[in-house]
């Protein structure tokens, strides 16, 4: 039993601590970048070692290419950018169509609360009535759309606090 252990743990510490595939691919300016999936029938395939992450062993070579874990690590880092700058845009969007649909309800049940002031006439208590529920249904609305708003400005927050994190 001891001697399989041993054998076991011999093999373990002997192998790398983790080898893994790079792909390297051309984007539509012919600039190199890096991932981990493949990405066409042009991509060059690295192996990148634990134990000697100063070179990587190509796919297409066998000569040590020093450089490439620090390209991949620069194109992971702005991949994740342009992500982040991604979902900043639709969250900017997102919060410019509720605040758009918003004043859009409100402007609503504000013309309304105009009519019913120009018609009170006579009736001056129903037109009050009708005024307050109008007002309850604006204060309804802001503060519906205001939650939502809210929500997607403390994720754009944290997504800009994120970024600068990365640069």
């Amino acid at each position: 039993m001891r001697k399989i252990i041993f054998f076991a743990a011999t093999i373990t510490l002997s192998s790398p601590l983790f080898s893994m595939q790079v792909y390297e691919c051309k984007d539509e300016h012919n600039n190199p970048y890096f991932t981990e999936t493949p990405c066409g029938s042009g991509a060059v395939i690295h192996e990148i070692d634990s134990t000697n992450t100063s070179s990587i062993s190509s796919g297409s070579t066998t000569d040590n290419q020093p450089g490439y874990v620090e390209e991949y690590e620069k194109s992971k880092k702005r991949s994740k950018l342009r992500s982040i700058d991604l979902k900043i845009k639709r969250l900017q969007s997102d919060i410019e169509s509720l605040t758009n649909k918003r004043e859009e309800e409100i402007a609503v049940y504000r013309k309304k609360i105009l009519r019913n002031e120009e018609k009170a006439g006579k009736n001056i208590k129903k037109a009050e009535l009708r005024n307050k529920r109008n007002k309850e249904k604006i204060v309804s609305i802001e503060d519906r759309y205001n939650g939502k708003i809210a929500e997607k400005q403390n994720r754009l927050t944290a997504l800009r606090e994120e970024k600068e994190a990365i640069e």
